[in-house]
């Protein structure tokens, strides 16, 4: 091949543009996890937590503002939201505010998350100026509250401090543990409107709040109430009904064990009165109807509701559709335990106010007297925090 040949392959590949990627086609072709990830410095692999998919692609539907992502403990949902924040670093680069809700917190998540994150994986690390720059360089550093890229930068702080807010305007701000945020910063009024306010200079802005539900009508509840409130839909592999699960609502796919025996937990069919089956499924199905739900047509992320508001959508993510360390064992495990030590302190009481109230009926209405009581007795209130996320 002639060398002007040579040069002009060059050149066009230099011209053609990258391959157009979903959040989550990126991070499954290049993500790398750290050492200290269940997967051992693997590459990310959405097959893992397949559920997560659809939370990570929702950056890109059109018309979506704003994304509520009411979760339980240890489902995923941070790794989702570091697999957004890689997207737009390395990918489709823009000015973003990441706000803890503490300076300290921010701080810890940048040393032990976000650093591992940039070291291990090397789009990222390419593009990242974590290092020192050269004497005379012109080139601004990275430090852990600000992270610089070509084309953007990534803010991070506290949402108890006005100085997070101030002096930025970004295309994509993020609110994690939301619940947690004090109700006013200084005398700036909410700091989630605050967050909110930081992207009204871009036409294309997103903004995502992520948290545990502590208190019904806190902020991740209310903000799910007024979306579109997504759920993730299963198939039962007997009848072929398509639901949602919860723990103990008879109208839907719900958890059901026997005798106290963690080893007998299932995930159970509604039965005839409800439109469906009652068979019962063991925890090697239930990964399998979440797997399956991903690629059928009338299962996976599904609205259950209209929105309130436009270009809101929502997430509830519980831990009974969770793969991430999380089994039907283990969550029944927890709720026995958790109910054992309840019943040794006293609290236990009759099913209108107590735990049986809780566990029936998942009802947000609930989640403020079970949040107050636990506080006041030490006790962890696993139902809301571990694995129901409601």
């Amino acid at each position: 091949m002639r060398p002007a040949d040579t040069l002009i392959e060059k050149w066009n590949g230099a011209a053609t543009p990258p391959p157009k990627l979903k959040v989550s086609e990126w991070a499954e072709l290049k993500r790398v996890l750290p050492e200290t990830s269940g997967a051992r410095g693997g590459r990310w692999r959405n097959e893992v937590a397949p559920y997560i998919v659809g939370i990570m692609d929702a950056v890109h539907e059109t018309g979506v503002k704003k994304i509520a992502l009411m979760k339980a403990a240890q489902c995923g949902g941070s790794e989702s939201l570091q697999n957004i924040i890689g997207y737009f670093i390395e990918y489709d680069a823009c000015p973003i505010l990441f706000v803890h809700p503490t300076a300290m917190v921010a701080e810890e998540w940048s040393k032990e998350r976000l650093g591992d994150m940039i070291r291990t994986t090397p789009a990222l690390r390419k593009v990242v100026r974590d290092r020192r720059q050269p004497r005379g360089s012109h080139e601004a550093e990275s430090t852990l509250s600000l992270k610089i890229f070509p084309g953007g930068y990534l803010a991070l702080g506290g949402a108890n401090t006005p100085n997070t807010f101030a002096r930025r305007a970004v295309r994509i701000a993020i609110g994690d543990d939301v619940d947690r945020f004090p109700p006013v910063v200084g005398e700036e009024g909410d700091p989630a409107d605050l967050l909110v306010n930081r992207t009204t200079t871009f036409h294309d802005a997103l903004v995502l709040f992520v948290s545990t539900p502590t208190l019904k009508n806190g902020r991740i509840d209310t903000l799910y109430s007024r979306s579109d409130q997504r759920r993730f839909f299963v198939a039962c592999p007997n009848c072929g009904r398509e639901d949602w699960i919860t723990w103990s609502d008879a109208a839907h796919f719900r958890v059901t064990y026997e005798n106290r025996d963690p080893g007998t937990a299932r995930i159970e069919c509604p039965s005839h009165e409800h439109g469906g089956c009652g068979a019962r499924m063991a925890e090697p199905e239930r990964r399998e109807m979440i797997a399956a739900a991903v690629t059928a047509q009338n299962s996976g992320w599904q609205a259950t509701a209209e929105a309130q508001e436009a270009g809101l959508v929502g997430f509830h993510l519980p831990g009974m559709i969770a793969t991430l360390g999380v089994s039907l064992e283990s969550m029944v495990e927890k709720w026995l335990s958790a109910r054992a030590k309840w019943l040794y302190r006293g609290l236990y009481r009759p099913p209108s106010r107590g735990l049986i109230g809780v566990r029936s009926r998942l009802g947000r209405a609930w989640i403020g007297w079970l949040a107050r009581v636990a506080g006041r007795n030490g006790l962890p209130s696993i139902l809301v925090r571990d694995f129901v996320g409601r």
